[in-house]
């Protein structure tokens, strides 16, 4: 068949591992408890005289909040009903649903209580209503927000790890579209399709001589996506073109291949591999020199090692 070329056509859509799972698996998230919280005030701790007070609100637009109201020490007659409101514009105001506290009296101050807001409005604030006689208390939002300084790098990795296991391997892991170009025609009735696991085959194509660029009908030919190498092979009875082909590239064969869209379709053996390829490149950057095994990831990938050429 002479000599082979691939193109990338598009690209998979995702990484065989989360950000998010490549950060818990180098035990990013849970060093720093302090750093990871970023706390808001909507109505700051004080004695607050009977009435309604109207917190401020909050921007929590980054995501889930721990709302968390604080009680001092209350009178025998003071009554406290603390709500939360969200918004999407700070502007139009709208009760939570469930995002009541309980009412806070002489049984149940000089405590906390917390409500998890996940409503996904863009503000957020407190409202109480202090009855009969002074009360102290605040309301503060907590958001788990991790340092996200590596991220970046981390992203790289991952994206480094996949494209490593790839070359590894010999195969496509998260579905993606590519050409490959053939100058002959073989002589056999089939044509191995490279980046396994196939999973169709979009056009056979050739040109003639003089350019001139055919389609060859999907009837005549069945994608085998059940062998372990997939292949194009011809169905009984049909047989190559035989007119002069163009000096290069001459046939093209436009498939798609990969175990799936997710992460988790790729076989659990080839993530790993990359979680630990990702952890030795995360504690190496910089050109520090960290004893690492590579036979560990030639035994994650080596079953699916494939030759397709």
């Amino acid at each position: 068949m002479g000599r082979r070329e691939t193109t990338l056509v598009t690209a998979q859509a995702a990484e065989p591992i989360l950000l998010a799972d490549a950060r818990k698996f180098l035990e990013i998230d849970s060093t720093d408890v302090v750093s990871a919280i970023t706390p808001s005030i909507s109505i700051a701790v004080d004695e607050y005289s009977a009435g309604a007070v109207t917190g401020d609100s909050v921007d929590v637009s980054a995501g889930p909040q721990l709302a968390s109201l604080t009680s001092g020490t209350y009178v025998a007659t003071s009554t406290n009903d603390v709500k939360l409101q969200d918004s999407p514009d700070d502007s139009e105001w709208n009760d939570v649903v469930g995002g009541a506290f309980t009412q806070v009296t002489t049984a149940n101050d000089q405590a906390n209580q917390t409500l998890s807001y996940t409503n996904g409005q863009d503000f957020l604030r407190a409202i109480a209503t202090v009855a009969n006689a002074n009360a102290t208390f605040g309301v503060n939002f907590l958001q788990n927000a991790p340092a996200i300084q590596e991220d970046d790098l981390i992203t790289a990795l991952i994206v480094a790890a996949r494209r490593k296991a790839e070359k590894i391997t010999g195969r496509a892991l998260i579905t993606q579209t590519w050409k490959v170009f053939l100058q002959n025609w073989p002589a056999s009735d089939r044509i191995k399709i490279p980046f396994p696991p196939l999973v169709s085959i979009t056009h056979l194509k050739w040109k003639d001589e003089d350019g001139t660029q055919t389609t060859v009908s999907a009837s005549t030919y069945i994608a085998d996506t059940d062998s372990n190498i997939g292949q194009l092979v011809l169905v009984n009875g049909q047989s190559w073109p035989s007119a002069s082909l163009y000096p290069v590239n001459a046939i093209e064969i436009q498939f798609v291949a990969g175990y799936g869209t997710a992460g988790s379709d790729v076989p659990e053996p080839i993530v790993q591999g990359m979680k630990l390829d990702i952890a030795n490149q995360f504690k190496n950057r910089g050109g520090r020199a960290i004893p690492f095994d590579e036979s560990i990831l030639g035994a994650a990938y080596n079953p699916y090692r494939v030759n397709w050429y």
